[in-house]
C-alpha cells in the first residue's frame, strides 16, 4: 500500500535514519508520528519505506502475502 502525502519534503537527515523514525521519545527531531505504522509493518514482518521530494512524499506498506488455510 502506498500513500501520498503533498506536504513539504521529508528531510534528507531524517530519511537517512529511517529505521529510527518514532522509536525513541528523546529524538523529537525525528518524530513524525509513525510509531504506530513502523510497529504494525514489524509485527507482520513487512516494510515501511518513505520516499521524498518536494511537495510528494510517498510511504509505503509491504505486507507479505500468505496463502488462505482451507
Amino acid at each position: 500500500m502506498s500513500f501520498k502525502f503533498n506536504g513539504p519534503q521529508i528531510e534528507k537527515y531524517i530519511l537517512d535514519n529511517n529505521h529510527n523514525i518514532g522509536r525513541s521519545e528523546d529524538q523529537d527531531d525525528l518524530n513524525l508520528n509513525l510509531r504506530i505504522v513502523r510497529k504494525i509493518a514489524e509485527d507482520i514482518s513487512g516494510s515501511f519505506e518513505i520516499d521524498s521530494a518536494p511537495d510528494n512524499n510517498v510511504f509505503t506498506i509491504k505486507i507479505p502475502h500468505t496463502p488462505a488455510k482451507k
